[in-house]
């Protein structure tokens, strides 16, 4: 293969877990996305639920940013916010997993975690409003009267979480090798474009 490992991250709605799923059921690879926030929560003796209130209240300022990759980068887990433990907890999750051969981790800044493995995808998942509001409301039972502010939300705390913990915007283009529109191009198509690149 030539790259032995996807690093996604998905606006709320795109479909990107299933398009994981789909790519790693073709590839013959295992596919972590929520299991990376239960193996953390586990390592941490927290509850999953907590570690996920957690992710939501993540930071957005810049210069707490900075001060935590330091920190982080430096392997120092004296941590001021619980934030940075559940970070430094999940990226050691995603190492470990990766140790275990090839495979596609969804969220939770994995291509961080993964910067010093060669064969590293990293992909953003994408779709326009009407798409993921359809999506939202079919398979995730989400209230079509309040579904765009759900959308919102969910991407802002993604946003949030990303930045506080890579000092790198969620949504920049020049983090990701490939960018697929998921409304566009169709779930399936999504996840057989990715299972060529493996």
């Amino acid at each position: 293969m030539k790259y032995r490992y996807i690093a996604m991250e998905r606006e709320y709605g795109s479909g990107g877990r299933e398009i994981a799923r789909q790519t790693a059921q073709a590839a013959g690879i295992p596919c972590y996305g929520r299991e990376i926030l239960e193996e953390a929560a586990r390592n941490l003796n927290l509850p999953a639920v907590q570690i996920e209130d957690m992710e939501e209240k993540a930071s957005n300022s810049l210069m707490y940013s900075l001060y935590m990759v330091g920190k982080m980068h430096a392997g120092d887990g004296d941590m001021v916010s619980g934030e940075g433990k559940v970070y430094m907890a999940e990226q050691a999750v995603i190492r470990d997993l990766a140790a275990e051969g090839p495979a596609i981790f969804v969220g939770r800044c994995a291509a961080s975690a993964l910067e010093d493995k060669k064969g590293v995808l990293k992909v953003f998942i994408h779709a326009d409003m009407p798409f993921r509001v359809e999506r939202a409301v079919s398979e995730y039972g989400v209230d079509r009267a309040s579904a765009e502010t759900v959308l919102r939300r969910c991407d802002k705390r993604r946003a949030g979480y990303y930045h506080t913990c890579t000092a790198r915007k969620w949504n920049d283009i020049s983090n990701y090798h490939l960018i697929l529109d998921s409304g566009k191009l169709g779930l399936e198509k999504c996840a057989e474009i990715l299972a060529g690149m493996l």
